[in-house]
């Protein structure tokens, strides 16, 4: 197995968490890649979606790619995302409540999503 380099953008504890439970998650299926995490402005070519709001961005091949979002959360939200492409899920809290998949290669993946309210609650 390959060693996985996750690079954060930024040292936001949000962001830092997000680089752990992404890099908790490829070990545990026994993949690899060179990831970089951080806010759309820290990457000139991924532009934000409509204006304010949780917006994120997935771009990734074989070999890594790029987990960013509008902010330190939606970071957070890119990276369960990919996970759940993956195939990953959590059907309950504790470890016993997480689903694990087996891949083989890590897919190539291209999407963007935006919150469809701005405020999350009441």
């Amino acid at each position: 197995m390959d060693t996985t380099c996750i690079q954060t953008l930024g040292s936001d504890p949000t962001i830092q968490y997000a680089a752990a439970e992404l890099t908790r998650c490829l070990k545990a299926t026994g993949t690899s890649g060179d990831f970089q995490l951080g806010l759309f402005a820290d990457f000139p070519g991924l532009a934000a979606q409509g204006a304010g709001g949780d917006a994120l961005a997935v771009e990734t091949t074989a070999s890594g790619g790029i987990l960013a979002g509008s902010n330190p959360r939606s970071v957070l939200f890119a990276v369960y995302t990919y996970l759940r492409e993956l195939g990953f899920a959590w059907v309950r809290p504790g470890s016993d409540g997480e689903v694990v998949p087996k891949v083989d290669e890590l897919p190539a993946i291209s999407l963007r999503d935006q919150a469809s309210y701005r405020h999350r609650g009441i």
